[in-house]
């Protein structure tokens, strides 16, 4: 599943423009709004969110698990790409 979502984003990113979701219009890859409209491209199965935050609330008794566990899966995992 990792290698379809790489495609599909690179394919997204790739592509000259980009037709924004909510109002139907064209962006320019160059314009600063690509990345607004990339982000209406995300569903289910493709999500795109911002970096740095977790979907899941994580208590600080499970923060050193949570960071753990990320690293493990984001860092060490990088081997099998």
């Amino acid at each position: 599943m990792y290698e379809k979502w790489v495609q599909y984003w690179r394919e997204e990113i790739e592509k000259p423009s980009l037709t924004r979701g909510a109002d139907g219009r064209a962006v320019d890859r160059s314009a600063p709004e690509f990345l607004d409209a990339l982000a209406t491209k995300s569903d289910l199965s493709f999500m795109l969110v911002p970096g740095g935050t977790l979907q899941t609330e994580v208590s600080a008794g499970e923060l050193q698990e949570a960071i753990s566990d990320l690293y493990e899966r984001l860092v060490l995992d990088a081997d099998h790409l």
